[in-house]
C-alpha cells in the first residue's frame, strides 16, 4: 500500500509508519539478530506520535521522555497508600474527636507501625513519604511530638470518645484479661511504682489493661493503671470506664487463688480461671475409668477431639478437659525424660501423675455456658497474647521514656492506634488464609516497595512487579492494579443484594432497621429491670412482609428464656394484615401515643410504657430525620420505592403512597436517605 506523500516524509531511519483504523502512526523500530531463525528480526519500539495532513503529533509519553529532567525526587507510596484505604474509619474517627490533631496522630501512627521508630526518627521516615505531599503543613519533628502527646494526654476524655465508637454493646464477645506492664525510666511519674514483673526482674512499671474482642480480633480499649494497683480492682474500673457491660475476665494459672476468686465475685465480674494440675480442687476420677465411660461428652476444636467433664463447687464450676494429641504428646516427653535424666524422673513417678497429662481444668462463675463455651473462650486469651506480643516486640513498645503521666496517655494512644492498624492486616491476611506465607510485616515491606517519583513537576506512580501485584490481588487490594474495577465489583455486590431485597428493596431495609433498633432498646429496658441477666448477642430470623422478607436481630439474654422482644409477632412465618398495618402505620408517622396503645392491645403486643415511650422517640426523632434530611450531595446511585396501601384513620380507610430512597455509594455502602408519605382521602 503506499502512502501518501504528507505521512512518508516523516517517516525516517529506525522509524515505520502504520495506519491503523484510518489514522497515520510513527513507530519507532530496530533489527535484531535471531539465532534460532538465522536472520534479522524487526523490533517494534515506541510509539513517537501520529500524522495527520496538518503534520506530526508528538506523543505524550515520548514528549515527556524527551523533555530534560531537572530534578528527581522519590518518597514511599504503597504502605501509607493501603494504611489510608484500610483505616479510612479511623481516620474519620480520630476527625471526629481530635479535629485539630487527628492528622499528626495517624501520621505518627503509621510511622510508629511501619518503621517501630522512635520519636527523634519520625520526622526523617515522614519526610521520605508521600504522606508528607498529602499534608504538607503537618510537622511531627521531635520537638512538636513532645507537646503533642502531653495535649493528647491532658484529654482522655476525647480517648475514651474515640475507643468507644467501637464497643458495641449489644456484641457479647468482650474479654479482660489480667495486666501486662510497661517498664518505665521516668522518676517524674507518679503512675509507675517499684515490683516485680513475671520475669522476677525489679523495676518501676506501670500496668496496662485491655479489653478485646474476640469476634472482631482487635483491641477496642485499653487502660493505664499505677504499678502497684490490685488487678481485680482495676478489671471492674476499666470496664466501667470503657461502659462495657458485659466482659469476662479471662486470666493464667498463675492467677487463682480464693481471694481473688473473691474479689472478683464481690465486685461481680464473671471469670474463667484455669488451675495448676497440682490443685485440690481437681477431681481426676473421671480419667480413672476405661473407654471414656467418666466423660459427660467431646466436642471438636482446631480439628482435635476433647473430651470433658464438669461439677459444680460452691456456686462454681469446674470443667475439666482432655486433648489425646496433649497426652501423648506430654507422656513421650516425659519418657524421653526418664532416659535422659534418671536421677530426676523415674517411672514410679510417671504413673502416679500420667493421670493428669493432656488436661485443663477450668474454675469459672459462668455457670449457664457449657463446657465447650468456657474452652472455646479460655483459648482466644491466646489471641490477646498474641496482640502484646505485637505491641511489645511489632511495636517495639514494652519501654517507655516518658517523663510524665499525661505524655504517657499520649504515647499509648499512638501505639493502640498503630496496634489497630496492625490487627486490620492480620485479620485480612487471615480472612485471605495467607497468614502462612505472610505475616503484617511481611506484607508492609512488600508495599514500601512501591513508590511516588516526582520527575520535574509530576508525580508519578512507579512500576511494581508481576510477583508484587500476585500479591495484591491475592489479598483483593487492587488500589494500584485495577482501583476502579475493586469499587465496580463492591458496587455491583451491593446492587445484586440490594435488587434481592424484593419488589420494593428501600422500604424493606428502612423497615428492617426499625425493628431491630426497637428491639435492641427492648433488651435494654428488660436488663434494667432484670439486673441479674445479661445480654447474649442475637440471633438471625427471617420474617416475610407483603412488601419484601426482612432479615431480623433477634436479641437474647443469657440466663433465662423468657425474654423475647414484644414487638414481634406470634411465631409466625408471615405478618398477618392487622400487623402490618401497625408497623407501616408508625412507619409513615401517622398514629398517635394512644392509637399505637390501642392498637398494640388489638394486636396482643405487651407492649410497656418504656417501650412505646422508645417507640414515639424513634418516630418523632429518627423517622422526622429521614423525612426532613438534605440529600447528600454526592451519591453515585440512588433507588426510590413508591409502595402503595391503605391505612384506617378514624374509622375511614385512607389511601397512602410510601416513597423510600436508599443510595448506595461506589464503595458499596448502602443506607435510606429520605422518607416522604402522599395520601388521598376515601370515603
Amino acid at each position: 500500500m503506499k502512502h501518501p506523500e504528507w505521512a512518508l516524509k516523516y517517516k525516517t531511519k529506525g522509524t515505520e509508519l502504520r495506519l491503523i483504523r484510518g489514522t497515520y502512526y510513527l513507530y519507532e523500530v530496530s533489527s535484531k539478530w535471531n539465532p534460532h531463525k538465522k536472520r534479522a528480526q524487526k523490533i517494534t519500539g515506541r510509539l513517537l506520535g501520529k500524522i495527520t495532513p496538518e503534520g506530526f503529533i508528538q506523543s505524550p509519553k515520548y514528549a515527556l521522555a524527551q523533555k530534560p529532567i531537572h530534578s528527581v525526587i522519590v518518597k514511599e507510596y504503597g504502605a501509607t497508600h493501603f494504611l489510608q484505604q484500610l483505616a479510612s474509619d479511623v481516620v474519620v474517627a480520630l476527625k471526629d474527636s481530635f479535629p485539630s490533631l487527628w492528622r499528626e496522630i495517624f501520621i505518627i501512627s503509621c510511622m510508629r507501625l511501619l518503621y517501630q521508630s522512635p520519636m527523634k526518627n519520625i520526622d526523617f521516615h515522614f519526610q521520605h513519604s508521600y504522606l508528607s505531599t498529602v499534608y504538607p503543613d503537618v510537622s511531627v519533628t521531635d520537638k512538636k511530638i513532645s507537646s503533642l502527646l502531653r495535649v493528647i494526654g491532658e484529654g482522655r476524655q476525647k480517648i475514651s470518645e474515640f475507643l468507644k465508637k467501637y464497643i458495641d454493646n449489644s456484641r457479647n464477645d468482650y474479654m479482660i484479661i489480667d495486666a501486662t506492664h510497661l517498664l518505665s525510666y521516668s522518676e517524674e511519674m507518679e503512675i509507675a511504682k517499684p515490683g516485680y514483673n513475671h520475669q522476677q526482674e525489679f523495676a518501676s512499671k506501670v500496668n496496662l489493661l485491655f479489653i478485646y474482642s474476640s469476634t472482631l480480633n482487635i483491641p477496642v480499649y485499653y487502660r493505664c493503671v499505677a504499678g502497684n494497683i490490685r488487678e481485680v480492682k482495676a478489671f471492674k474500673l476499666t470496664l466501667q470506664d470503657s461502659g462495657i457491660k458485659d466482659a469476662v475476665v479471662i486470666a493464667d494459672k498463675g492467677f487463682y487463688s480464693e481471694e481473688n476468686v473473691a474479689q472478683l465475685e464481690s465486685e461481680q465480674l464473671q471469670y474463667i480461671i484455669p488451675l495448676r494440675r497440682s490443685s485440690t480442687l481437681i477431681d481426676y476420677s473421671p480419667f480413672e475409668k476405661s473407654n471414656k465411660q467418666g466423660f459427660q461428652g467431646y466436642f471438636k476444636f482446631n480439628n482435635r477431639y476433647i473430651w470433658y467433664y464438669s461439677y459444680p463447687i460452691n456456686r462454681r464450676m469446674i470443667h475439666l478437659y482432655l486433648d489425646e494429641n496433649l497426652r501423648s504428646k506430654e507422656e513421650h516427653d516425659y519418657l524421653r525424660r526418664i532416659e535422659t535424666h534418671p536421677e530426676r524422673h523415674t517411672i514410679s513417678e510417671f504413673h502416679s501423675i500420667s493421670a493428669r497429662f493432656g488436661t485443663l481444668a477450668i474454675l469459672t462463675n459462668i455457670t449457664h455456658a457449657t463446657s465447650e463455651q468456657i474452652y472455646t473462650n479460655y483459648k482466644s486469651r491466646n489471641s490477646i497474647e498474641i496482640m502484646i506480643d505485637a505491641m511489645k516486640n511489632v511495636l517495639k513498645a514494652d519501654s517507655s521514656y516518658m517523663r510524665n503521666q499525661t505524655a504517657l496517655e499520649g504515647w499509648m494512644f499512638i501505639t493502640f492506634i498503630a496496634l489497630q492498624l496492625y490487627y486490620r492486616i492480620y485479620r485480612l491476611l487471615s480472612e485471605r488464609q495467607l497468614l502462612s506465607k505472610f505475616s503484617p510485616q511481611d506484607l508492609l515491606m512488600r508495599l514500601r516497595e512501591i513508590n511516588k517519583v516526582r520527575i520535574n513537576d509530576s508525580w508519578h506512580t512507579s512500576e511494581i512487579t508481576s510477583k508484587t501485584k500476585k500479591t495484591y490481588r491475592e489479598i483483593e487490594y487492587t488500589y494500584y492494579v485495577n482501583q476502579a474495577e475493586l469499587r465496580f465489583k463492591n458496587f455491583m455486590n451491593s446492587m445484586e443484594e440490594f435488587l434481592h431485597r424484593g419488589q420494593y428493596p428501600s422500604l424493606t431495609i428502612l423497615m428492617e432497621g426499625m425493628l431491630n433498633y426497637l428491639m435492641q432498646k427492648e433488651r435494654e429496658i428488660y436488663l434494667k429491670n432484670n439486673p441479674q441477666e445479661h445480654a447474649n448477642g442475637n440471633y438471625r430470623r427471617s420474617l416475610v412482609a407483603h412488601f419484601g422478607e426482612l432479615h431480623l436481630r433477634i436479641p437474647r439474654v443469657r440466663i433465662s428464656n423468657t425474654f423475647r422482644p414484644a414487638l414481634l409477632p406470634a411465631r409466625w412465618r408471615r405478618f398477618n394484615k392487622d400487623y402490618e398495618e401497625f408497623l407501616l402505620a408508625c412507619l409513615v408517622n401517622g398514629y398517635s401515643k394512644a392509637r399505637i396503645e390501642k392498637l398494640c392491645k388489638s394486636l396482643g403486643i405487651p407492649y410497656s410504657e418504656d417501650a412505646l415511650v422508645i417507640l414515639e422517640e424513634f418516630i418523632e426523632e429518627k423517622l422526622d430525620y429521614l423525612r426532613n434530611r438534605p440529600l447528600p450531595e454526592e451519591m453515585f446511585s440512588v433507588f426510590i420505592d413508591a409502595y402503595h396501601t391503605e391505612l384506617r384513620e378514624e374509622g375511614k380507610m385512607q389511601s397512602i403512597s410510601i416513597f423510600v430512597s436508599t443510595g448506595i455509594d461506589l464503595k458499596g455502602y448502602t443506607e435510606p436517605l429520605k422518607k416522604w408519605t402522599r395520601s388521598i382521602s376515601r370515603g
